[in-house]
């Protein structure tokens, strides 16, 4: 959901990348002296075409294959509630400066300050943070322009660590204008855990007939990618949960950029290689 470093140089970490360039086999087809191809050219040419459609669908990196969906994070992905963390968190805890808070949610040490049971905290807490609104509440810069833009071809599936009911998150995506290029929401309304989604993501492919490698996920927590990880689908990461490249990266992913500005041109120039 959140906690993070700032935001590193605008230049991407990558590690893997999320697929690998074709290379096109050359075919050598005989050449005959004959205007017309004989009876066997014709079946020379059919069997390497043959060849080609096998190699094509099942010997590439499925990377290779098209991607089908786009699975996003809520907070600090798409959209900037971190004031609204605070307010709420301060509240629960007796109250916490905005620098302490920064300095806490940096270090993924809010924990420290939660007396008694911690799972029950965050469940109210999840709750309570869906229902505020702050005045700096916002969309992250340009996730109403790429998410126009992607949606035109990938299923756009939006989740959150919330525990609240998705019509809660679609009125919220109404609010800043985003739920028109979404496809669906998930919650972690019903999961165990307190902000892994990997039973979720998994839960998402099954609903829609997907395999991992037809889904990228993209978050800003290095619980987002963990769970991604251990549900096997490729993740990227955004800068804009104030988490550090190193603890994302130790966590699963692949690729980290600045924000979700960025999300369209990465996708392109590593599907394409």
């Amino acid at each position: 959901m959140i906690r993070r470093k700032l935001s590193r140089p605008a230049t991407e970490v990558q590690r893997e990348g999320l697929g690998c360039s074709q290379t096109n086999l050359p075919i050598a087809i005989p050449m005959g002296t004959r205007k017309e191809p004989t009876k066997g050219s014709h079946l020379l040419i059919l069997h390497l075409q043959i060849s080609l459609d096998y190699r094509n669908k099942y010997l590439l990196p499925k990377t290779l294959m098209q991607i089908k969906a786009i699975i996003l994070d809520l907070d600090q992905t798409l959209l900037h509630t971190l004031h609204r963390f605070h307010a709420v968190f301060s509240e629960m805890v007796g109250g916490l400066s905005w620098e302490d808070f920064v300095e806490l949610f940096r270090e993924d040490r809010l924990d420290d300050l939660i007396e008694g049971d911690r799972a029950r905290f965050w469940e109210e807490f999840t709750k309570r943070f869906s229902e505020a609104r702050h005045p700096e509440d916002r969309p992250i810069k340009g996730a109403g322009e790429v998410l126009k833009h992607l949606s035109k071809k990938y299923r756009i599936v939006v989740t959150t660590g919330r525990r609240v009911p998705p019509e809660e998150v679609w009125r919220e995506l109404e609010e800043f204008g985003l739920s028109s290029y979404v496809h669906e929401v998930r919650t972690l309304e019903g999961h165990d855990g307190v902000w892994h989604r990997d039973a979720l993501l998994r839960r998402i492919l099954e609903d829609q007939g997907l395999s991992p490698d037809e889904v990228v996920f993209v978050g800003d927590y290095w619980v987002d990618m963990d769970s991604a990880r251990r549900a096997g689908i490729k993740a990227i990461a955004v800068r804009t949960g104030l988490e550090p490249d190193e603890r994302l990266l130790t966590h699963g992913a692949l690729i980290i950029i600045d924000g979700i500005w960025e999300l369209a041109e990465a996708l392109e120039r590593h599907l394409k290689g």
